[in-house]
């Protein structure tokens, strides 16, 4: 499957992708990393566990998450885009008011979205360890923002199939593996979006710099410390091969990676002519366009 780039690597919001095969233009909004602080009455617990929930919720860096949300779901109805695709930390934390504002903004959209999780959305950090379990007992929350399946989900565009699959521990089940062969294998041109972003090099170096851990998919470098600071585990089976399969394995269907996590714009190749794209928080007002032209074979 031929592809080509058309963006500019400084580029933040925007990514232009030519592919074979498809005869119109597709236009996709994928916004990350929002981290919406809302809280309600419906939030009593919340609000009697945090110490200072007024501090917290008015933290800088979380001020204006409402409004640059809400801006950019009001600015999308002129980018004329096809679907929407949130990749993960929406929320903070999955208050009733965070759903609720979410669920309202969605309900309002003319056109399909996708909405895969991120490790805060399902997590209450004030109030529990943050592990497998938690994730599992918060999934129904999100069933009416995921098709009933937070877990993984597709949307077909012009001949071309959206595919969102929730990493936000780090892992990939054998469901999940299982669900993404068969996009891979039904000739179609793919999109993956997540919420961390896979190893890769030359985004290592940023990451470890900002974060003081390699808080990426299948990474190198972890130390036991940093793994019990995180809550990271040693990649599984079927999170290796996944990771295999997309950097090495017979994964050329797939066009590009699109992810969020750590809070600044990077793009660079996972494999030869393949590039992921991580996202510009949207709490600092980031978002991307991607656009995906036809390309005639040979262009």
């Amino acid at each position: 499957m031929e592809i080509k780039h058309f963006d500019q690597d400084s580029s933040i919001f925007e990514a232009m992708i030519g592919v074979s095969g498809i005869d119109r233009t597709i236009r996709i909004l994928q916004i990350s990393d929002s981290h919406l602080c809302e809280l309600n009455d419906d939030d009593r617990h919340l609000l009697q566990s945090v110490i200072d929930p007024d501090k917290y919720v008015d933290n800088a860096r979380h001020r204006h998450a409402i409004r640059l949300f809400t801006k950019v779901m009001e600015k999308m109805e002129s980018m004329n885009v096809d679907a929407v695709v949130l990749t993960g930390d929406i929320l903070t934390f999955p208050s009733a008011a965070n759903l609720a504002v979410l669920k309202e903004h969605l309900a309002k959209l003319s056109v399909p979205w996708l909405y895969t999780l991120g490790n805060h959305d399902w997590h209450f950090i004030m109030l529990e360890e943050w592990n497998d379990d938690v994730r599992k007992r918060a999934y129904p929350k999100f069933h009416a923002l995921t098709g009933g399946n937070p877990a993984f989900g597709k949307l077909e565009l012009g001949g071309v199939l959206l595919v969102c699959i929730d990493n936000s521990n780090y892992q990939i089940t054998e469901e999940q593996l299982a669900f993404f062969q068969s996009c891979l294998q039904s000739g179609r041109p793919c999109v993956l979006f997540v919420h961390i972003p896979l190893y890769i090099p030359s985004l290592a170096g940023d990451v470890l710099h900002r974060w003081g851990a390699p808080i990426m998919m299948h990474a190198d470098g972890w130390t036991p410390e940093q793994r019990k600071l995180w809550k990271t585990r040693k990649e599984e089976r079927a999170t290796q091969e996944f990771y295999e399969l997309i950097v090495r394995g017979n994964s050329e269907s797939l066009i590009g990676i699109f992810c969020g996590h750590v809070h600044f714009h990077h793009k660079d190749a996972y494999r030869p002519g393949r590039y992921q794209y991580v996202a510009h928080p949207g709490y600092d007002g980031g978002y991307r366009l991607i656009s995906l032209l036809p390309l005639k074979s040979g262009h």
